[in-house]
């Protein structure tokens, strides 16, 4: 189980997401590979947000404030927050950034992306995770 204070108030959490298909994405203002896969995950968000997919963002070892810049330079618009004590990503064992894991209704990981996600693997992946019950 996992909590995440969100930019801007709020919270995201797996309790929250329960029944949904959610993808948690870790990433960082200071990383060029997730500069160049940002215009891929705003497509990617685009796409499935209205099919009720659930992103989460979290950054990672960031500055809240060059985090926030990111975000709105590249438009990525949904739920996003730090995660200061390294909880979330020490329970995901994320090493490097970006890492993305799909994780379906049932709340099992579908599919994990070590580096930038592929997008038409990203697509048949979220399809599965779709279909599934």
């Amino acid at each position: 189980p996992w909590t995440l204070n969100l930019y801007g108030g709020g919270s995201a959490s797996s309790a929250a997401s329960r029944g949904q298909v959610v993808v948690l994405h870790f990433w960082a203002s200071w990383c060029d590979p997730c500069r160049e896969e940002a215009p891929t995950l705003r497509r990617l968000w685009r796409a499935y947000e209205p099919q009720g997919v659930r992103f989460v963002g979290v950054s990672f070892k960031d500055v809240e404030s060059k985090a926030q810049a990111f975000l709105h330079e590249h438009g990525l618009g949904f739920p996003n927050g730090a995660d200061p004590r390294g909880r979330i990503s020490s329970a995901y064992r994320v090493r490097a950034v970006p890492e993305t894991y799909i994780i379906d209704r049932q709340g099992l990981l579908v599919r994990a992306y070590i580096g930038a996600v592929d997008e038409t693997d990203f697509r048949q992946a979220m399809e599965r995770a779709l279909a599934a019950p």
